[in-house]
């Protein structure tokens, strides 16, 4: 698992003048490249990044309508086989299946 960067880290970034020049697509291609889910368990993190929310509810079938967590499946779009791993924006949680 890998955790995609906060709101604070992209604008943090931005100031060294490090942030990304690309399409917020590609941009998002090159960080899940490999990864089958992408796995958001901050609501509010996810809301202070609206391309990234933008892109996963228009891109990607959320498969995981839990209260604590959302889960998207990349697979349909990366061609990953299933038992990938995970992008996860916010805390590391343990979920129980």
């Amino acid at each position: 698992m890998t955790l995609w960067p906060s709101a604070a880290d992209l604008s943090y970034a931005d100031l060294r003048g490090q942030g990304g020049d690309g399409a917020f697509s590609d941009v998002f291609e090159e960080r899940t490249r490999g990864f089958r889910y992408f796995l958001v368990t901050n609501m509010g993190e996810l809301d202070s990044q609206p391309e990234l929310k933008d892109h996963l509810y228009a891109h990607f079938p959320q498969i995981s309508t839990a209260e604590e967590f959302l889960l998207f499946d990349l697979s349909p779009t990366t061609g990953m086989s299933p038992g990938g791993d995970a992008v996860s924006l916010g805390s590391s949680t343990r979920v129980a299946s």
